[in-house]
């Protein structure tokens, strides 16, 4: 059963996360117009964001939306350490970065959900308490 449920939550679950990444870069772009002073109350936003979330988990009150603002704002406040790396490192090292996190998460989203082994010994606290 757990493997089964799994299974018919996999996909939906990628495409979620996926989108979320793409929020993210999104953010990354809108950072570009966000004025220096703004970035710490933006943190700020983002970590009672993410208390918030430990807190609200348990009543799965957490939603889409919440997701992707949650994804957004880090986006944006993502922009000046990602700014920083490009300036110091070069733009060769930040997009090597990204696509090996791609490949790296792509290859193992496809194995996950096509692979006919059972995974469940991954997960032993996802569908009842531990």
């Amino acid at each position: 059963m757990y493997s089964q449920t799994v299974q018919t939550y996999m996909p939906s679950v990628m495409r979620t996360f996926a989108l979320s990444l793409a929020v993210s870069v999104l953010g990354m772009a809108l950072g570009t117009l966000v004025p220096p002073s703004l970035f710490l109350p933006l943190a700020i936003l983002e970590i009672a964001m993410l208390i918030g979330a430990f807190i609200l988990r348990r009543k799965k009150a957490i939603g889409y939306t919440f997701l992707y603002t949650f994804t957004l704002i880090s986006g944006i406040t993502t922009y000046p350490i990602i700014a920083h790396y490009l300036a110091a490192a070069g733009a060769n090292v930040v997009i090597l970065a990204g696509v090996t996190t791609t490949v790296v998460f792509g290859g193992l989203a496809v194995y996950a959900t096509t692979t006919k082994r059972d995974l469940s010994f991954l997960g032993e606290c996802y569908l009842q308490p531990c």
